[in-house]
């Protein structure tokens, strides 16, 4: 399955699609052939609460693409550099970096999106025996 198609799907699972945010999410898709962090764009240039709101989408996504890795065209894999390695470095950033500004991890595990990111960066993490 092609990325787009995927991310289209998405959108319309969690009332994204439709919006001119679709749009330009697309055309930034293909302009900067990012499709890890799709949503990227639109956490910085918004509200606190607009930032929460992609960020929350942004986590998501990213579970999304994980859990339906194996459905994506092969083509569209190397394209997008979308590899397990390569998503999985996206959930550390996103539970380092990318988080609330000056939020604590026990306030950031309140939101299911974020918990479910981070338990399944700690597993991919685990050492495997």
């Amino acid at each position: 399955m092609k990325v787009d198609k995927l991310l289209k799907r998405f959108m319309k699972e969690n009332n994204i699609f439709g919006n001119n945010e679709s749009k330009e999410i697309l055309t930034f898709l293909d302009d900067y052939e990012e499709a890890i962090l799709p949503f990227n764009s639109f956490r910085w240039d918004t509200t606190g609460q607009g930032h929460d709101y992609w960020y929350d989408k942004t986590m998501k996504w990213v579970l999304h693409l994980y859990d339906n890795f194996e459905y994506i065209d092969e083509e569209d894999k190397k394209r997008f550099n979308i590899t397990p390695n390569s998503i999985k470095d996206e959930m550390y950033e996103l539970t380092k970096f990318y988080c609330l500004e000056g939020a604590k991890e026990e306030d950031l595990m309140k939101i299911d999106s974020y918990k479910a990111l981070k338990e399944k960066y700690d597993e991919l993490s685990a050492p495997k025996n």
